[in-house]
């Protein structure tokens, strides 16, 4: 009989402790390095030229991306496309015309 009463005793510590310690524990949140960050987050478009070179001819480019914060605010998330001239295959024997990224702040 004693041992079931000394289980069930050291279960119901446990689980105190544990609620305890989940209470005090709190999710940290995004300083003010992170705010300026926000300049970047929509959606941007861009256009340029491309210089020839070891990748390809050169000529114009034009491209749209969409920056957004990941849950938590401490990431941004960028999905992009690109159209420009056609350059060297890439190692699956494709072209790439999507890019993305994540970004952090220091």
């Amino acid at each position: 009989m004693k041992r079931p009463s000394i289980i069930i005793v050291f279960l119901t510590l446990l689980f105190a402790f544990t609620a305890a310690a989940r209470a005090q524990m709190q999710m940290p949140k995004p300083g003010p390095e992170h705010k300026k960050l926000d300049y970047f987050v929509g959606t941007w478009a861009t256009d340029g030229d491309m210089k020839p070179g070891p990748m390809g001819p050169g000529g114009k480019f034009t491209g749209t991306s969409h920056d957004e914060w990941m849950d938590g605010g401490f990431f941004r998330f960028d999905l992009g496309s690109v159209t420009r001239p056609p350059v060297l295959r890439s190692n699956d024997g494709g072209f790439c015309s999507r890019a993305e990224g994540t970004r952090t702040g220091d």
